[in-house]
Formats: C-alpha cells, sequence, structure tokens
C-alpha cells in the first residue's frame, strides 16, 4: 500500500474536487482507507470526479497501488464512454432544432467540459441540459420526442411550464440518456426574476468533432454554475468546482455579471456559490469574486436564498416564495391552482397511488407549517403528517 495519510472517503473525495484549482492548497499524499475505498469509488463515480481523481493520482495526491489504479481507471473508462454517446446526441440534437429553427444553447456538462477545463477528460457528465426560448419550447419538446425522448413527467397544468416552470425532462426510450430542457435556469423566484432571453443573445459556439455548438458566453455560464451550485441543495463537488474553475480559467465580464446581479437580485445567490465553493474546496476564489461579498443584498433576495436551503425547501419554502415573486393575483390564483390541483397525468407520472392523496395535502401541510413557524419562530416546530 502506498505511503500517505489516511483519510475517509468524504475528505478524499473533497480533495479530489478541489485539486489542481490555482488557488489551491497543495495536498498532501493521501491514502483512502480500505474499508471505505469502495465509497470513495463509488463517491467519485457519483459526482462524475473521476478524471479529477486520476489526475490527482498522478499528480501525487492520491498514491495507488496497482489494483486501485486499475479498478479506478475502469470507472473512468465507463464515465468517458458515457460522456461520448451524450455528445454524439448532441450532435443529433444540434440537426434536428437547426431544422425546426429553434435556437437553444447548451448549458454545463460538455461546453464546460470542453471550455472550462484544460482537458474535458476532468470532467464529467451525465446528461444534456439545453435552454430555449418560451416560445419554442413546445416545439422543443416535439422535437425530443421525435428522436424518441419522452417526457418523465407532465406539466402540472396546460400553461404552467411558459408561465412558471424551469424545465422538463426528457428520457430516452432506448438507453434511458436524459435531456433536461429549460425555459429559465432554476426553479423559484430566481427562475423568475432572471431573464434568460439575454444570456440566448450573448451565446456563443464551441468546438464538438466538426461542429460549432452554441453554448452561453463565459459570463453566462459562470452565472449558471453558480446558481445551480448554490440553489441546488445540498450542494454536488462538481458544481462547487465548477464555480471556482470558471470564474479563474474564462473571460467573466464582471462589470456584466454584477449588473445581473443586482437587476435580477443575484447578490445573495453569487455571495453563497462562491463562500460555498471556498469552504468546502479549500481554495481561494478569483479576486474579483469580492463585488458580490461586499454588496449588500436585497431581503427579498436572502429570504428567497433561504426557502432554497435545509429544511425550509422540505416544507415547500421555494413554493411560497415563487408565489411571493409571481406578479399579479391572476397569476399567482393560476400557480396556486396548478400546485393544489394538478392534472392526474400529472399525478400519475410522478407519485404511486399510495401517495396520490397525501399529495393533494401538500398545500394545507405547507400552510400549516408556515403558521406554526410564525407562532413558534425561535423553535422552528416542524409539522410532519402521519405516514411520512
Amino acid at each position: 500500500m502506498p505511503d500517505g495519510r489516511p483519510v475517509g472517503f468524504r475528505e478524499a473525495a473533497r480533495i479530489v474536487a478541489g485539486f489542481g484549482l490555482p488557488a489551491g492548497p497543495d495536498p498532501e499524499p493521501m491514502v483512502v482507507a480500505k474499508n471505505e475505498w469502495q465509497t470513495f469509488v463509488a463517491r467519485v463515480w457519483g459526482e462524475k470526479l473521476t478524471g479529477l481523481a486520476i489526475a490527482a493520482s498522478h499528480g501525487g495526491a492520491l498514491p495507488l497501488s496497482d489494483e486501485r489504479a486499475e479498478t479506478l481507471l475502469e470507472r473512468h473508462r465507463r464515465a468517458m464512454a458515457w460522456c461520448l454517446r451524450v455528445e454524439e446526441r448532441l450532435l443529433t440534437l444540434d440537426d434536428r432544432f437547426s431544422d425546426a429553427g429553434i435556437e437553444y444553447a447548451v448549458l454545463k456538462g460538455p461546453t464546460i467540459a470542453h471550455t472550462a477545463y484544460p482537458d474535458p477528460s476532468l470532467r464529467g457528465f451525465g446528461d444534456l441540459d439545453v435552454l430555449v426560448r418560451g416560445r419554442d419550447f413546445k416545439a422543443a419538446c416535439s422535437t425530443l420526442r421525435q428522436m424518441g425522448f419522452g417526457r418523465i413527467v407532465p406539466e402540472p397544468r396546460r400553461g404552467f411550464d411558459e408561465r412558471f416552470g424551469k424545465a422538463a425532462t426528457h428520457r430516452h426510450d432506448g438507453d434511458s440518456m436524459e435531456i433536461d430542457l429549460h425555459r429559465t435556469l432554476v426553479l423559484g423566484p430566481f427562475g423568475l426574476w432572471i431573464k434568460p432571453e439575454v444570456l440566448l443573445d450573448r451565446a456563443v459556439p464551441f468546438g464538438l468533432g466538426d461542429r460549432q455548438i452554441p453554448r452561453l458566453d463565459d459570463t453566462g455560464m459562470l452565472l449558471n454554475v453558480a446558481m445551480h451550485a448554490s440553489l441546488g441543495w445540498p450542494p454536488g463537488l462538481a458544481p462547487l468546482r465548477d464555480v471556482l474553475q470558471v470564474s479563474s480559467a474564462m473571460a467573466v465580464d464582471w462589470a456584466v455579471l454584477r449588473s445581473w446581479a443586482e437587476a435580477w437580485r443575484l447578490s445573495a445567490v453569487l455571495h453563497h456559490a462562491f463562500a460555498t465553493a471556498e469552504s468546502v474546496l479549500g481554495a481561494k476564489a478569483t479576486v474579483d469574486s469580492r463585488i458580490f461579498s461586499d454588496s449588500r443584498h436585497r431581503r427579498s433576495e436572502s429570504r428567497a436564498l433561504r426557502t432554497y436551503l435545509g429544511e425550509r425547501h422540505a416544507v415547500g419554502g421555494t413554493a411560497l416564495s415563487t408565489l411571493r415573486a409571481i406578479p399579479g393575483l391572476r397569476d399567482k390564483a393560476a400557480y396556486m391552482e396548478a400546485l393544489a390541483f394538478p392534472q392526474q397525468e400529472f399525478m400519475r407520472g410522478r407519485y404511486s397511488k399510495r401517495s396520490y392523496g397525501r399529495r393533494l395535502l401538500t398545500p394545507a401541510r405547507w400552510g400549516l407549517q408556515r403558521l406554526l413557524d410564525r407562532r413558534h419562530p425561535q423553535q422552528q416546530v416542524r409539522f410532519t403528517p402521519r405516514g411520512d
């Protein structure tokens, strides 16, 4: 067994995720405990970090025995083979969307791997995320159906996606590959406050094979990865690495990013993304990111951000903050109706018969939790109905 500081699988995965960052520490050699090695391999596989684990091994931070090196390399080969299949499917999607006149931009996945990282094999991915204009959303869904991708869960009510939704996940009938078709970047109030059309107007190409594929520009890419890392709770290691990688390796226009943050109420989100990435990965963010830690966050931003984190998300915090962000009583009523009384196709696609009735009580559960929190603000009483 190679020499090194003994570590558990969680610490090892965290160090791997931060390996090679320009402002990161030089990790001393580490050895994963024998009884945690398989868990570590599963963790870096699930977090799409096999490439960085291989790089850490070659760089001396993760010395491996021949047996362990072969195990990790075999997992990485499988991960890269799947990435190539995803990229092949992306080329087909580009043909179909171009024929249908659908304007789009790739989010995350292959676009980050091929532009932000020095070698695309360092950043694995499992699916495709593409952003389209709201007016093209239904046409894009139809095109995906023609490609063999079926929508996993229908929209709660007709027209919900175009007014309030974030994305619709489509899965291929043959190989179960997934494509997330986005109308905006995130679900909830921040997804309503941003202007995705502005991001699409600034789209630029990146090279994939002999093709030029549209993606968000560098500034839009950083905005997207930061929102994904901050609002996808708990945060994954790869999204946190993306925040520091993109901000240090890409030509971000920080003045534009700050103007977006002010106009779209994202200063608290960006500050949270950089602070979390620094804390978890132990690397310093670029000095330019300090503009968000020094800025004053509006109360509406901070309040909305808290609803994405921890227990508040589980008790409908994001849905309630979305309701506050929706302008106009008519649209608020439509949103509430869609959540309280979704169409049967949505219920069948998302819930089992056993949980169907309980789902209808969800809005009442959120309301009762809200009442308890107001009456006992210090105790934070948690209401859990029987059977949950």
